[in-house]
């Protein structure tokens, strides 16, 4: 127990819990070069994990807005277990699925790897 009836382990694990998405997006950056000769959209991935990787800044005013009016179904808690839940199951299916691509607004995209960023 910290000062203050602070809890080392709790600020720990509230610190964990921040970088863990901060790890996996920058582990993506790191294997740029090799994801951009491998997909169809080349040099201009970047640009579309970008836009995938801002769009979930939207989770949190959706929180905001479904907890004030639906306080009891979305509590901190449920919250916090389906983030690390669509977390965790978004990395298995990159571990597998990252190459598979499909037709998306008359183009080829790289369809389970930009749908899969936006869950982690």
């Amino acid at each position: 127990m910290g000062s203050g009836g602070r809890s080392y382990l709790v600020d720990t694990l509230c610190v964990l819990f921040g970088i863990g998405t901060w790890v996996v997006v920058n582990g993506l950056w790191v294997e740029l070069p090799l994801l951009v000769q491998a997909m169809p959209e080349g040099w201009s991935l970047p640009s579309y994990l970008t836009i995938a990787i801002q769009l979930a800044n939207i989770a949190p005013l959706l929180y905001t807005l479904l907890h004030s009016v639906y306080p009891q179904q979305f509590t901190e808690t449920r919250v916090i277990y389906a983030v690390i839940s669509f977390g965790l199951i978004a990395n298995g299916f990159l571990i597998f699925y990252w190459d598979r691509t499909g037709v998306f607004l008359g183009a080829n995209r790289s369809t389970a790897l930009l749908g899969n960023t936006n869950l982690f």
